[in-house]
């Protein structure tokens, strides 16, 4: 697999001020949390897993943090994002009738409002952000599909290249939706771009 190492010097921008400018030199005043990765034996164990995690965070957030914070609605501020889309449906299913959790699909035209939970693909959550999100699925052979880079690693080494991009930034953008909390869990193998 080859590393494109990339620089701000590399992407020029319109400053909005009659130049351009580049990302060098700049830093974020905020840091994202440290992932918990977290492997399961199976998928119904990686389900069963998410339920706590997305229990746990729910009451964190309706009781202020135990009590230190202030308490709020969950609503919008808990996601999870899988990696195909007949995912979401097992998920959403798993937690409304095993675990309780209120659910609500994102979609192309965004999120029904009636659920504690947002769930929806990775390519759903371009552009949002959500205080706590759980990626469950990213197992290797999903991200990544094998049979995608199998196709085109003796053939068409560019396109597996892209392919190989395309799933990289597609994990980097779910995972940089999260701000105070990042779950990342699969079973079987871990996805290659996760450093496990």
């Amino acid at each position: 697999m080859q590393v494109v190492n990339l620089t701000g010097k590399d992407f020029a921008y319109d400053d909005l001020d009659d130049s351009t400018d580049n990302l060098d030199g700049y830093r974020s005043d905020l840091r994202g949390p440290v992932p918990d990765l977290v492997p399961c034996t199976s998928w119904d164990d990686e389900l069963d897993q998410l339920a706590t995690t997305l229990t746990a965070w729910r009451k964190e957030i309706t009781t202020g943090n135990g009590g230190t914070g202030p308490r709020r609605d969950p609503r919008g501020s808990i996601a999870m994002c899988v990696t195909e889309r007949d995912m979401v449906s097992q998920v959403m299913f798993h937690l409304a009738t095993k675990a309780g959790i209120t659910v609500a699909k994102l979609t192309k035209d965004g999120s029904k409002r009636d659920g504690e939970v947002y769930v929806g693909t990775m390519h759903r959550f371009k552009g949002l952000e959500y205080q706590k999100l759980a990626i469950v699925g990213a197992r290797d052979g999903v991200i990544l599909r094998t049979a995608v880079i199998e196709r085109y690693r003796a053939t068409d080494p560019r396109r597996c290249a892209r392919e190989e991009l395309r799933a990289r930034s597609l994990l980097f953008v779910a995972a940089t939706r999260a701000r105070d909390a990042l779950r990342i869990s699969w079973h079987d193998r871990p996805s290659p771009y996760l450093p496990v």
